[in-house]
């Protein structure tokens, strides 16, 4: 369940790494281009996704990057494409329940736990993750795989990742099994703590249950698959708009305490960010910091 790594080499100026040819491409162009996968074939597939994280998190490596386009698929035929976990750039080893400090990784498919280590950090805080961070991941591919869209919008995504605010209600739903729908909302569970860990989600009753009639795949061309690759190319909101989310958040329960109604107000909190996280890290390690 993880791509192979044959060889690396270097030039003067480039480092190469030799790994095995995979021919499916990856997850994400493969919903982009056919739609979501069926119920069947998505049980299949996320089993195979969780026994390659079980993998790592025997071994105490957090992933800290999981989505798609991270997962490559052996072959572009649908009834025999394995996924294959790759991409291993934010990985760290021998991470405990919160070793992990840095706030890095792809907005929509951050863990509550990873957005609070920035607040934290400013406050002083202990704090951190660890592999429960990538748990949330896997619920959030798990709800891509079965509808097609991501579970959170553009506008205000910190603020609904913080919240837990995801639908169901809607049309790519009407035929996914309560069982599935229960396993996300597992996985996608605020509190790490209350989330379920990689060997729990594999003995869920997802996994047991009768393949049942399953819905055809969606448009592929529709504004379900807009939406999905517009949050595949969103880059790192600023640090003063994850301290903002986070800030209205508090204020909001603060005022439900006391018996108050807020109404949310949406913001769009990327574009700001001038370059990618793997650009970001490429400066922070050229000038000898460690990312943890």
């Amino acid at each position: 369940g993880i791509v192979r790594f044959y060889e690396w080499f270097e030039t003067e100026s480039q480092l190469f790494l030799a790994m095995e040819l995979l021919h499916g491409g990856d997850l994400l162009q493969y919903i982009l281009e056919h739609g979501c996968f069926r119920e069947d074939t998505a049980r299949r597939l996320f089993g195979e996704i969780c026994k390659a994280v079980r993998y790592l998190h025997d071994r105490n490596i957090v992933h800290r990057d999981l989505k798609p386009e991270n997962i490559l698929l052996t072959s572009k035929v649908v009834d025999t494409m394995q996924p294959k976990l790759a991409d291993f750039g934010l990985a760290r080893k021998n991470m405990k329940t919160k070793d992990c400090k840095t706030f890095c990784g792809t907005p929509h498919y951050f863990a509550p736990e990873v957005i609070h280590t920035f607040r934290d950090r400013e406050s002083g805080l202990p704090s951190g993750y660890g592999t429960q961070a990538d748990m949330w991941s896997l619920g959030v591919i798990l709800y891509i795989m079965l509808s097609g869209l991501p579970p959170f919008e553009e506008d205000g995504l910190y603020e609904q990742i913080l919240e837990g605010k995801y639908e169901f209600d809607v049309r790519e739903w009407t035929e996914v099994s309560p069982e599935a729908k229960e396993l996300v909302r597992q996985l996608m569970t605020v509190d790490p703590k209350g989330r379920l860990t990689v060997q729990q989600a594999l003995s869920h009753k997802w996994f047991t249950i009768a393949n049942g009639p399953s819905s055809p795949a969606p448009d592929p061309m529709a504004q379900d698959a807009v939406k999905l690759a517009e949050a595949a190319t969103r880059r790192p909101a600023p640090m003063q708009s994850v301290e903002d989310d986070i800030s209205r958040v508090k204020r909001r329960r603060t005022m439900e305490d006391h018996g108050c109604a807020l109404t949310p107000i949406r913001q769009d909190l990327f574009g700001a960010a001038g370059c990618s996280f793997s650009e970001d890290f490429e400066q922070v390690e050229t000038i000898g910091l460690r990312l943890q």
